[in-house]
């Protein structure tokens, strides 16, 4: 809740907003975006089973879309804002995937994005012991970023960075074994 409650601050007050929830999984940031009136939201994940689990948990109205963050299938410059929350750390390639997303943001559109951060060492150490000892972490899939990583690959990806913060320093730890 803290989590979406944080992206809920960041987003524009126009509730009109073409609205693109890019790995939205299960749904955890689903319904913080509807309860709060971004009813213009498609969401996207590559899992049919995420999607058949979202649309059970929180309604038949929900727009959604099986489908890959890689290749995107929206027409260009189709939305105002792009959210990913916690799944760019997923992504087989960065700078292809964020160029995936200028491509379907409205020219001056928004990317808010929040992942877990490996620039504390005692983060990684665990996420490398988590990923030992738990057969749902995907160590062949996900990898830990660090804040200059995704400012890199965001740039190279002709985004302007204008904010980056952190929050929560073992909140990946606690998080991370949700099982959804």
């Amino acid at each position: 809740a803290y989590y979406n409650r944080l992206v809920l601050s960041m987003m524009p007050p126009d509730k009109d907003a073409a609205v693109l929830e890019l790995m939205s999984g299960s749904g955890l940031l689903t319904s913080a975006l509807l309860e709060a009136g971004y009813h213009s939201t498609v969401h996207v994940d590559l899992s049919f089973d995420m999607m058949r689990l979202a649309k059970q948990d929180i309604g038949s109205h929900l727009r959604l879309c099986v489908g890959d963050a890689m290749t995107l299938p929206f027409s260009n410059e189709r939305f105002d804002i792009v959210i990913c929350r916690g799944g760019i750390h997923h992504l087989p390639n960065l700078f292809e995937a964020f160029t995936e997303v200028r491509r379907v943001l409205k020219p001056g559109g928004l990317l808010l994005t929040y992942d877990p951060c490996d620039d504390w060492w005692p983060t990684r150490v665990v996420r490398k012991a988590m990923y030992r000892l738990f057969d749902f972490f995907d160590a062949e899939h996900e990898r830990g970023l660090t804040s200059a990583e995704l400012r890199r690959s965001c740039e190279a990806s002709g985004f302007k960075v204008v904010q980056m913060r952190k929050f929560g320093f073992m909140g990946y730890t606690f998080s991370g074994m949700e099982a959804h």
